[in-house]
């Protein structure tokens, strides 16, 4: 089967619906560690550097594990500090100097380079012994000829993400985990060559 977006987005909701709880207790946790820096002072924001990129691929690993039919745990959304910690800060750092430049240079570029990038903590999740750099390099090579679809399908998201607002603020802690595993589906679908050019 080739996936389109939408199919995407609705084999992620089958998917997710059996784990609703565990998933919204697993965005929960990530959202708020990710950003307890700032919550405590806006000067203890650079803290968040440290905890974003080892807790993406904490959540990369729980998703994953949905989509693969795996059983997932609550200390997946850990995994990122106690394999591959370091690899996981410089990806962080590196994307983050890299995108926002992309950004000041007519903010297009820095759209391509999120996109080609967006692979990067999934590698990581899968891969322990890959450096940040070449994790890069592989979403990189990855995503050649579906920036395009990875961003329609971003553009979805933000039409979910604007709905799951308008249902007082609630309905995002549904969105945002049926998000979460549809890009861990998009990430296994673009492996195994299963996805549809839009």
């Amino acid at each position: 089967m080739q996936y389109t977006n939408p199919d995407l987005i609705s084999h992620a909701y089958k998917l997710v619906s059996k784990k609703w709880i565990l998933a919204i207790v697993a965005v929960i946790l990530v959202g708020l560690i990710s950003n307890v820096g700032s919550a405590i002072d806006e000067k203890l924001a650079i803290l968040n550097i440290f905890l974003s990129g080892a807790l993406a691929v904490g959540s990369a690993t729980f998703f994953l594990k949905i989509v693969r039919g795996q059983e997932e745990r609550i200390e997946d959304i850990f995994d990122g500090f106690k394999t591959n910690y370091v690899a996981s800060l410089v990806a962080t750092i590196v994307m983050s100097i890299v995108i926002i430049l992309g950004i000041i240079a007519l903010i297009v570029p820095g759209i391509i380079l999120a996109l080609g990038l967006s692979q990067t903590f999934y590698i990581l999740a899968e891969d322990k012994e890959i450096s940040g750099i070449d994790a890069m390099k592989k979403s990189w090579e990855m995503m050649d000829g579906w920036k395009m679809k990875y961003f329609l399908l971003c553009m979805l998201y933000l039409g979910m993400g604007i709905l799951g607002l308008l249902a007082l603020v609630v309905g995002l802690l549904f969105v945002i985990p049926i998000i979460s595993t549809s890009n861990a589906l998009f990430y296994e679908k673009l492996k195994a060559g299963e996805l549809k050019q839009p």
